[in-house]
């Protein structure tokens, strides 16, 4: 199994115990398709919601409007907008793989980073995409194997 393959079991892994990363909400990246004046498909860049716009603001009585921004510029869209092909979720942070563990032996706080078993260095400034291979090879150990 290549790591990027075990990388992928591990986020499903930590995502399944906090299924909360999956929502709408600021911050989450999503894949979103739009077609510019020529009905070319732009496509392709993650996007992500930068603000929410609660329901009783005056656009829209049945929801809240999301503002998302990418490379295109930005849009305000629906939950069930069409365009919205794929949720990615927020980052997965240092809490969320705490959840996914429950129950660690050590940890010990050095400056900007945790150490967890086995000499393990989590970075707090960085998400989990932004971790060592190290890092990931170990919550591949704990949470998979």
């Amino acid at each position: 199994m290549t790591n990027k393959e075990k990388y992928q079991k591990v986020k499903g892994k930590i995502i399944e115990s906090n299924p909360s990363i999956l929502e709408l909400s600021l911050g989450c990246e999503l894949e979103f398709k739009y077609e510019d004046q020529n009905d070319t498909d732009i496509d392709k860049d993650k996007w992500y919601i930068s603000q929410i716009i609660p329901r009783d603001f005056g656009w829209s009585k049945e929801d809240e409007i999301y503002i998302i921004n990418g490379k295109g510029g930005y849009f305000s869209v629906g939950k069930d907008d069409s365009r919205i092909k794929k949720i990615l979720g927020r980052p997965i942070q240092v809490n969320h793989v705490l959840m996914a563990i429950g129950d660690i032996k050590y940890l010990k706080l050095l400056g900007n980073q945790l150490r967890l078993d086995g000499g393990i260095y989590w970075q707090l400034d960085k998400d989990l995409d932004n971790q060592t291979d190290e890092v990931k090879e170990f919550l591949y150990t704990l949470l998979i194997k």
